[in-house]
């Protein structure tokens, strides 16, 4: 049913329809400079295209599902069954990891299918993109299910859709803006360039990253403080 609700929204077909579209001309006008240039330019559809996608579906289409009962008046409702609303936040959270991988798959589809289509000749490059996209698949799928589940609960945290979409969309961007080359190790800059989920969902190799323990270590004590803090104000408001 929640997987239902997020397959029905409004978004899904102009943003997966505009990006087929806008990628489709990027790698027409690549093609034109040869077939190395037209592996090099789809080699790069996480970096700014595919990940910018991956945000606004999250943002514009799964994180609106936590914010349902406000605006179909029934929550209310929820509250007063059995496990109250402990059930339908679990359920939903669940739906929303679902959604988010289909969602990938559809993207890696995009990516895949759109490179074969302009490349008619040559079968080993088009042998050694796919394996290249399915490396890089397990970075985009991590970084977009825990950005899901940190929406997620900033949604609920602050009942406010378009609140959530300012506040994630803001620290999402900000990974395109910094550059952590250029910053020091460690610092409050470094770690809004590097410590959010789009510089994974953008395909960065993390294993070839020297502050690989640190970055695995902040990521994971990021998402168990806002599910905590989601829990814990839950229990204040008598939500679960």
């Amino acid at each position: 049913m929640e997987i239902k609700k997020l397959a029905k929204n409004s978004f899904n077909l102009p943003i997966l329809t505009g990006i087929t579209c806008l990628w489709g001309i990027i790698l027409y006008f690549s093609v034109q400079k040869g077939s190395e240039q037209l592996l090099m330019t789809s080699t790069t559809f996480w970096h700014v295209l595919g990940s910018i996608a991956v945000g606004f579906m999250i943002l514009f289409v799964n994180t609106r599902l936590f914010i349902l009962d406000e605006e179909e008046k029934v929550k209310e409702v929820i509250l007063t069954t059995q496990k109250g609303k402990a059930k339908v936040f679990l359920l939903r959270m669940i739906a929303t990891v679902i959604y988010t991988t289909w969602t990938i798959v559809l993207f890696l589809l995009v990516q895949i299918v759109m490179f074969l289509i302009f490349n008619r000749v040559e079968t080993d490059l088009a042998i050694t993109f796919i394996t290249d996209c399915l490396e890089s698949f397990l970075y985009v799928w991590i970084g977009s299910v825990l950005f899901s589940i940190f929406t997620a609960c900033i949604c609920t945290i602050f009942k406010s859709h378009m609140a959530t979409v300012i506040l994630c969309g803001i620290l999402f961007g900000l990974t395109y803006l910094l550059r952590g080359s250029l910053l020091q190790h460690y610092s409050f800059e470094w770690f809004l360039e590097k410590g959010f989920f789009s510089y994974l969902i953008r395909a960065k190799d993390i294993l070839l990253e020297s502050q690989l323990i640190i970055l695995t270590i902040w990521y994971g004590v990021l998402i168990v403080c806002i599910l905590m803090l989601t829990i814990k104000l839950q229990l204040r408001r008598h939500e679960i």
